[in-house]
């Protein structure tokens, strides 16, 4: 996690000290936030080996003061920084893409849960994942995207890949089914690919490249893609998850509430930052399993998925 800084703002006069001077008068806090606020100071510390920047701001901050400091933050280009909630909004995101800023997303680990979120789903509607018929919507055939295809067409009943380039998966379909005996199917017709897909995951198409398609009206759609997704017909009642909403274990949790940063960030990019600095795939999945990471919520476009419209969705496409 060397290259890993978690941004603060100062929600404490302490946030801006060393331990061994948080005993100071809260006349000399206030005058030393006021010091680093006007010449721009960046306090950098280091807890249990977590390196924390806290910014020079509190909640009452303004675009043009996140400019200047984000302008500083830029030359580190070594490093990837985690952003705390109170930041988290488009305005700044586009300074730091402006600046060339690296920052987590969450777009890595929202596809290595995958299984897991399937997992969420065939428990509430009581089937299996032996029985599960998948569409993938992917173009790009990074490691990532190739590992997951390889992971889920060993663990379900069927895959169909829809893809502009599907050229570029030969080679897996043959490694596939010479090594294992599993076939996968290729579609990229915008009329049939999806008109019957019960379950469909998208490793990176974004919404217009989806709107293209014809959608069954009740599917369920696993977005991975790094922006949200909407299905715009009116005639469209599946769902679409957007997120999740994990649990960690205590001794995560722990070594963040140490550091005072589990309260202001989101669990998801927090554990993501656990893993950045791995980068074997193989090792990243495996400690994932190895972590327990549990799935509490799927979240679509409306906010946190009820487990009831899974149900609901699952006698539906019973009946079709």
């Amino acid at each position: 996690m060397k290259n890993i800084i978690y941004i603060k703002i100062v929600e404490n006069y302490n946030d801006i000290l060393k331990n061994k001077y948080t005993n100071m008068p809260l006349l000399f806090k206030k005058f030393l936030f006021m010091y680093k606020y006007f010449f721009n100071i960046i306090t950098k510390k280091n807890t249990e080996g977590i390196n924390t920047w806290v910014l020079p701001i509190n909640e009452k901050y303004s675009m043009r003061k996140i400019k200047i400091l984000l302008k500083k933050i830029h030359f580190y280009d070594e490093k990837i920084y985690v952003i705390p909630e109170k930041l988290n909004n488009s305005q700044i995101y586009k300074i730091m893409n402006d600046f060339g800023i690296r920052y987590l997303k969450g777009d890595i680990l929202k596809k290595l849960l995958i299984v897991e979120v399937l997992k969420y789903i065939i428990n509430i509607q009581c089937i299996t994942m032996s029985n599960i018929e998948l569409t993938i919507l992917v173009n790009d055939t990074s490691e990532l995207n190739m590992f997951l295809i390889e992971k889920l067409a060993k663990e379900t009943k069927s895959i169909k890949i829809v893809s502009s380039k599907i050229y570029k998966f030969k080679k897996l379909e043959e490694r596939l089914y010479e090594e294992y005996g599993i076939p996968i199917q290729f579609s990229n017709s915008h009329q049939k690919s999806l008109a019957k897909s019960k379950i469909i995951i998208n490793l990176d198409f974004n919404e217009l490249d989806i709107s293209e398609y014809r959608i069954d009206n009740d599917a369920i759609i696993i977005n991975c893609f790094k922006e949200k997704i909407k299905i715009k017909s009116k005639l469209f009642n599946g769902i679409v998850v957007n997120n999740y909403k994990i649990e960690l274990l205590k001794e995560i949790k722990n070594k963040f509430k140490k550091a005072n940063l589990f309260n202001e960030y989101n669990n998801f990019i927090l554990y993501e930052s656990m893993l950045n600095s791995e980068k074997n795939i193989f090792k990243i999945y495996n400690r994932i399993e190895e972590d327990e990471i549990i799935i509490k919520n799927l979240v679509g476009n409306n906010g946190i998925i009820n487990k009831n419209e899974f149900k609901n969705i699952c006698k539906i496409l019973d009946k079709k």
